[in-house]
Order: structure tokens, then C-alpha cells, then sequence
């Protein structure tokens, strides 16, 4: 199938300069979009909040060179082993994701550890999605940059080193986990603390130091992978500033005894783990691509978010420290190099597997999933005029859920999800 984009029997994209020599247009589309990023830097324009805004922040680095500037892209696209967000569903994705970026207020008041995360997270996003046919990564600099200086956390995008960048984006986007894409914004950021190195074991994981001092006392007990990485999503940003708060607290008090120094080191140690990619959640995902499926912790009620983290990494690293190098260093360069077979998306495998997590509520609410979740409503609501019980009508919303999951796996929209449903029926 030809590319609209480009010139016929070529691979240049058509652009407004005229020109069909690739190196040539990628100078010129360098030169232009940084003349046109220095002035909204220098303007100190406000970030985008919005799908709209953000479509104009490509609008303004491109607008030298290509028609299409600011809007979707039409076409799929992908890399070698990576396949972005179907075109059909860039609208959708793009409007849930702005709902989930707090607002300006909300990112000033974060410590520099939430603020990475946030971003970090938000532009694994916005990469996974790649709405547009070319200009996606200087529009997602950009747009950090914007957040960043309205939010006072004064990112250095100079700082960033675009191999750093690159491996970052590729990392988050093969492993849904944003950890990496943080690190780059964090160490980009002025005033950064003294960097300590967590411990290493095999393909350079990282492992947490030994904190049961800290800990009160609790049972052992299995935790699912499942419930660890939920556990983990929702509290390590929080884990992170508290243990950056107690770390400045112990190094103050350092001096005062032998102990304090080992235990002001310890938990130096400990916001490093917390902070590498290669931390708690790749713990979790390497124990997961072998196959396993819980790990033992030691848990009592009422933890607190630091806790919680210091639980599940004691437990994921003793689980680690009992496999072989082998086994961890095969799994870690699973995760990272993964290619999926042509027309298989890693977006479209974690929009199917979100959908089934949500609740109906939920996936309501969700601008990607509204209209699926109204689809199923309607064939409930249908089969309960006609008397269906109870038993029944739980049988067609899981096979409803088990047919939408399937659709989105497929990376078909929701009219070809219907089209496909009624042939069914015929």
C-alpha cells in the first residue's frame, strides 16, 4: 500500500520546500524546528493540556515544511519489531491521556522524584501512541520542556543525551514499564543529589539493600505477580519521596554514629534501587516473562506506601537471587529486544489486556474503551428485556469482554468490531 505522506515511487515525505533527497530535508527539518522551538522556549509559552494544544505545539516546529502540520497521522506506522497506535484510535488515546496529566498547579507542588515519574509516564504515552507521521519525539522534548518550566523543575533537554533518550523511549515502549524515560528527565534536572549506585546482579538488575530494620513485623504470605505490579504502580512514586525525605534526614545525622553512617548509605542505596530502571517493577517483569506467577512477602496491614515497596522488592529479590544468571539474563534481554511478529502491537496487546482489567465504570469513562463498554450495555440491556437470568446475562457480558479484547488485539475499531460481530450472528 503507498504512503500518501510521501512522493510517489519515493520514500522522502512530500514536504512544502520541495525537496525529494532525504538528507536534505532532514537538514532543513532540523534547522526549522529548532529556530521554532527556541521561540516558544524563549516566549515561555504555556505547555499543552489538551489533544489540541498538543497538535498545535507540532503545528508551530513544523509548520516550514509540511502541510499536514499539527494533525494525526492517518496511516499506520511502525519500526522494525514495534507497531504504534492504530490510527483509528489516536483521537481516543490522545484525549484519555491528557485527562490523566494533573494539572500545572499540581506538577509544581511535586518533589523532583514525582515530577520525573509523571512525565516519565506521560511520555511513554505519547510515544506509544505516535500520532503524527514524523516529528513525534521533538514534539514529546518540546513538550516536557513546557511542562517544565511552568512547573519550575527546569528540565535540561541539552542534558539529555539523545542515544540516553532514544534507548529510554525504545525501553518503556517494549516494556510498558516507564521507569527508564524517568531516570533520563530526573538526571536532566538541576540540583540532582549525589548519584549512588544501587547494588547489581546479572544483566545489571538492580537489588535493594537489606532494610528489616525499618520494617515492622509481618507474615509471609503469596502475593500474584498481578497484585505485586499493582502495588507497585500505585505506591513506588510515593516510596520514592518518602525515601528521598529519609535518606536527607539520616545523611544530616550521618556523623553521630557508626550506625547512622551504614544506615544513611543503606538508604542511599535504597532510593537508587527505587529510582533505576532496572528496579522493582523489572524485578517483577523479569520473574513474570519466566513464567512464574506469585512470590512470597513478608506483609502486615496498615504499611505504608514505602513499606509496601520495601516488601515486594525484599520478596522479588529473594525470588531473583534463587534463579540462575541464565535464566535472568535470558528474560532481562527478552523484555528489552522484543520484536512482535508483523501486524501485532505491543499497544494493541495492553489496550486489550486494560480493557479487561476495568471495571464497566471504568472503561466508560475511558474515551478508548466508551464505546465497546456502550456496545455490551446495549447487548445486556437487550437480553434482560427478554427475560435472560442472572447466569445468562453474566455469560454474554464475559463473552462480550472476551470478544472485545480479541477486536483490540486484532487493532480493529469499534464500527469494524460491530461489522464483524453481526457477520457472527448471520
Amino acid at each position: 500500500m503507498s504512503d500518501p505522506y510521501t512522493w510517489r515511487n519515493s520514500d522522502v515525505l512530500r514536504n512544502k520546500l520541495g525537496i525529494r533527497d532525504d538528507n536534505i530535508l532532514k537538514e532543513r527539518e532540523a534547522f526549522f524546528s529548532v529556530v521554532r522551538h527556541g521561540e516558544l522556549i524563549v516566549q515561555r509559552a504555556m505547555p499543552a493540556t489538551n489533544a489540541r494544544e498538543y497538535r498545535e505545539l507540532h503545528n508551530h516546529l513544523f509548520q516550514d515544511v509540511y502541510d499536514w502540520a499539527g494533525r494525526f497521522r492517518t496511516v499506520d506506522i511502525s519500526k522494525p519489531g514495534s507497531t504504534f497506535a492504530r490510527a483509528h484510535f489516536i483521537a481516543r488515546s490522545m484525549e484519555h491521556e491528557f485527562k490523566q496529566l494533573p494539572d500545572l498547579q499540581t506538577l509544581k507542588s511535586m518533589d523532583r522524584d514525582r515530577f520525573a515519574d509523571t512525565m516519565g509516564r506521560h511520555i511513554s504515552e505519547l510515544n506509544a501512541v505516535h500520532p503524527f507521521r514524523e516529528g513525534n519525539g521533538r514534539t514529546m522534548r518540546l513538550h516536557l520542556q513546557l511542562h517544565s518550566l511552568a512547573a519550575e523543575k527546569f528540565v535540561s533537554i541539552q542534558a539529555m543525551g539523545p542515544k540516553d533518550w532514544m534507548e529510554a523511549s525504545r525501553d518503556s515502549f517494549h516494556t510498558g514499564n516507564h521507569a527508564s524515560l524517568a531516570k533520563v528527565i530526573r538526571d536532566a534536572m538541576p540540583l540532582e543529589q549525589s548519584r549512588v549506585e544501587p547494588a547489581r546482579g546479572p544483566a545489571g538488575i538492580a537489588f535493594p539493600p537489606s532494610m528489616e530494620s525499618l520494617m515492622p513485623a509481618g507474615e509471609r504470605r503469596a502475593m500474584s505477580i498481578e497484585q505485586a505490579k499493582d502495588q507497585i504502580s500505585r505506591y513506588l512514586p510515593t516510596a520514592q519521596t518518602v525515601a528521598s525525605r529519609q535518606y536527607e534526614q539520616l545523611n544530616r545525622i550521618a556523623e553521630t554514629s557508626a550506625d547512622m553512617r551504614q544506615l544513611a548509605a543503606r538508604s542511599a542505596q535504597e532510593l537508587a534501587f527505587f529510582r533505576d530502571p532496572k528496579g522493582p517493577m523489572h524485578h517483577l517483569q523479569l520473574i513474570e516473562q519466566r513464567r512464574y506467577h506469585q512470590i512470597e512477602v513478608s506483609w502486615s496491614e496498615g504499611m505504608d506506601p514505602l513499606q509496601r515497596v520495601r516488601a515486594i522488592s525484599a520478596g522479588t529479590a529473594d525470588f531473583l537471587s534463587k534463579m540462575t544468571d541464565r535464566d535472568i539474563q535470558a528474560a532481562d534481554r527478552v523484555l528489552r529486544l522484543q520484536v512482535m511478529p508483523p501486524g501485532v502491537s505491543q499497544v494493541d496487546l495492553r489496550l486489550a489486556a486494560q480493557f479487561e482489567k476495568n471495571s464497566p465504570e471504568q472503561n466508560r469513562a475511558d474515551a478508548r474503551f466508551a464505546q465497546f463498554q456502550l456496545a455490551i450495555d446495549k447487548r445486556v440491556a437487550t437480553a434482560t428485556e427478554r427475560g435472560a437470568s442472572k447466569e445468562q446475562l453474566a455469560q454474554i457480558v464475559e463473552s462480550a469482554k472476551a470478544h472485545v479484547a480479541a477486536t483490540l488485539r486484532e487493532g480493529k475499531s469499534p464500527t469494524q468490531a460491530a461489522e464483524k460481530s453481526k457477520d457472527r450472528e448471520r
